[in-house]
């Protein structure tokens, strides 16, 4: 089942308790968390760090283009975007994309990232720092997840829900062949709909929302599509399966006729 109950089962060892992890805030860094919060109904979602833990150097790209795309549509909501100093250029590009949302990138320490966490209503992020601030500080949050350690670090909390794409090359320790088609192929219209249903609803347990993508298996040398459940003990979990918008299978599709025709 991989290395995802490891908090869980290191607290146990060590306290013969299960608990999940905790950050305790302590009340000088709440002022410097609310100065950064001044601008009016500012936190009501929180959009997270847009570097990518793991995966080459592509990764951080194909990640946070697809946030803008999926956010956008969402009514009501403005977003902070968390990350080191190094991530500034990406982030400024979903600030621009998300009209309203402050750049906090470079700009705070952790324990002022997790004050202000606490003051938002969800994390949409990647399997990295931010998502396990969120846990921490009980913030339901949304890891797009790859399939380089599908399953091994997320999830290991209710709060956490997933969104991926299986692939059969699933498990391959992001030595990558195929330019993160895992990440790359992740449909935006998937992300909206499973954070709609993660503001609607709480969950006992870890939900995976997973994309089915019709005409997919249809391409040529590339990765086709399976299950992955091997990967995470399913009794866990809840799996959700969502489908790609109608265009973009209907795009798929006529992709994998040109390339079995040999068009190009």
């Amino acid at each position: 089942t991989g290395l995802a109950d490891q908090p869980s089962r290191l607290c146990y060892a060590l306290t013969g308790q299960r608990c999940c992890p905790r950050t305790v805030q302590s009340p000088c860094r709440r002022p410097g968390s609310r100065r950064l919060l001044r601008r009016p109904r500012l936190c009501r979602q929180c959009r997270g760090d847009p570097r990518h833990s793991q995966g080459s150097d592509s990764t951080p790209r194909l990640c946070f283009g697809r946030y803008p795309a999926a956010l956008r549509r969402l009514k009501g909501f403005r977003f902070l975007v968390f990350g080191g100093s190094e991530v500034t250029g990406m982030a400024e590009q979903i600030v621009a994309a998300l009209p309203g949302s402050l750049n906090l990138c470079g700009k705070t320490t952790l324990l002022e990232m997790a004050a202000a966490m606490q003051k938002c209503r969800m994390y949409v992020g990647s399997d990295s720092s931010g998502a396990h601030i969120a846990c921490a500080v009980g913030l339901p949050n949304l890891v797009v997840m790859g399939g380089g350690h599908f399953g091994r670090f997320f999830p290991y909390a209710s709060l956490t829900s997933v969104v991926c794409l299986p692939l059969d090359c699933y498990g391959c320790n992001w030595s990558c062949i195929y330019k993160n088609d895992c990440i790359a192929r992740i449909d935006p219209r998937v992300i909206f709909k499973a954070v709609r249903q993660v503001l609607a609803s709480s969950s006992v347990k870890s939900r995976i929302f997973a994309q089915t993508s019709i005409g997919a298996n249809f391409r040529l040398n590339r990765p086709q599509c399976a299950s992955a459940h091997q990967w995470i003990d399913s009794d866990k979990v809840e799996w959700i399966p969502i489908k790609q918008g109608i265009f973009q299978r209907l795009q798929t599709a006529i992709l994998a006729l040109y390339r079995q025709a040999h068009l190009f």
